[in-house]
């Protein structure tokens, strides 16, 4: 009976064992390759306009992440705020940055 249960315990976890579906095993595009899904032929999509990949603007970490270099979060802004940086990110951020800045302000002041 005891090895009739095993049996059955193995057949079962042996069976499960090869329900295992990983995402290496899904289908996927290669880079730059064809796709009839999209109307352009790409299965790749375009970037978005301004896109700039991690760690190509600078190797300054305070001012690509925000941290010091010994990893801690800064503490005041790495460059001088100027009427022209702050409309540049108004113009970045749009209005959802004013309303969330104006927030602030109200429950700073």
């Amino acid at each position: 009976m005891r090895s009739r249960r095993a049996a059955v315990a193995l057949v079962a976890l042996s069976g499960l064992a090869g329900c295992r579906m990983d995402m290496q095993d899904q289908p996927r595009y290669e880079v730059n390759s064809p796709s009839a899904f999209f109307a352009d032929g790409r299965a790749d999509r375009p970037l978005v306009k301004g896109v700039v990949a991690r760690g190509s603007i600078t190797d300054d970490p305070l001012v690509e992440l925000g941290k010091t270099a010994d990893g801690a979060f800064a503490t005041a802004v790495p460059m001088p705020v100027t009427r022209e940086l702050l409309a540049r990110g108004r113009a970045a951020m749009g209005s959802d940055a004013t309303r969330a800045f104006l927030l602030l302000d109200a429950a700073a002041g």
